[in-house]
């Protein structure tokens, strides 16, 4: 009868009324955690950033104090061939311990880089899933 053929049509309105509703909640839900992730990583990269910042101040002091201590080398010394043989080893070894805290800045400074592309990633996802909302 069409009294049945109407609760028919309610029936399946009101399921798919339901699963809209519990299918808009997940997407909710999801937006919710991957926002929680992406707040995670950008504390992330603010805590990776402030270390690459104090490595960059360490490495500037450290140059600092070589050259500070290179100049007073050569005042104190008046610049013999003798000390300056040992005032260039040391220097080379300043160096190699500056390029190897340049090679791990480098590095943190690489991840930071794969860190914002993941994270800008994430916010795409994110706009694209609140849109289809």
């Amino acid at each position: 009868s069409e009294s049945d053929q109407l609760w028919e049509e309610v029936r399946t309105l009101t399921t798919q009324a339901s699963e809209r509703t519990s299918h808009t909640q997940m997407l909710k839900d999801e937006i919710a955690r991957l926002e929680g992730v992406v707040r995670r990583e950008q504390l992330d990269n603010t805590r990776k950033q402030h270390r690459i910042d104090s490595l960059e101040q360490q490495l500037e002091d450290a140059l600092m104090r070589s050259r500070e201590q290179a100049a007073a080398e050569r005042e104190r010394s008046g610049w013999i061939e003798e000390r300056e043989s040992d005032v260039q080893s040391e220097l080379l070894r300043e160096v190699t311990k500056h390029k190897r805290a340049l090679a791990e800045m480098d590095g943190l400074a690489s991840a930071k880089e794969d860190l914002e592309r993941d994270n800008l990633r994430i916010s795409k996802t994110l706009n694209t899933v609140k849109r289809s909302l």
